[in-house]
């Protein structure tokens, strides 16, 4: 038996768990990867980013720039 493998089965039960409950209590929506994706191509289009709603009314764009660079493709 693996070192590791009491390891892997409490943190693919507590993954399995969390996600769970996000799709019980009506959470798993996914919104922070729509506005991530938006917020990027809005950059790419050399639109704002900042300041404008995207997905939601409260889908606004708050995160470091930098981080836009990894949702571009």
């Amino acid at each position: 038996m693996h070192r590791l493998a009491p390891f892997r089965w409490t943190a693919l039960f507590v993954l399995v768990l969390a996600l769970v409950l996000e799709v019980v209590n009506g959470r798993f929506w996914l919104n922070d990867l729509k506005v991530y994706v938006m917020a990027a191509d809005a950059l790419r289009q050399g639109q704002p980013v900042y300041g404008l709603p995207f997905g939601l009314d409260t889908g606004f764009y708050k995160y470091a720039p930098g981080v836009l660079y990894l949702f571009l493709p």
